[in-house]
């Protein structure tokens, strides 16, 4: 994937060691109440993170 960079924001491919700050968003209900279906736990995320890489490897899009 491209990375793609301005003067305020940075978008890359998530990696694995995206899992601690990934979690952080994922596990704040005042976040999660806008963006999810509720709270994750850490395996949830990291789950999460995996499926993202294998859509991107499958599909080249995620």
């Amino acid at each position: 994937m491209q990375e793609i960079e301005t003067a305020r924001l940075y978008l890359r491919q998530f990696t694995p060691n995206d899992l601690d700050e990934l979690y952080r968003i994922y596990s704040d209900p005042e976040i999660m109440k806008y963006i999810g279906k509720g709270v994750k736990t850490r395996a949830e995320t990291e789950s999460a993170i995996h499926n993202m890489l294998k859509c991107w490897e499958e599909n080249n899009f995620g």
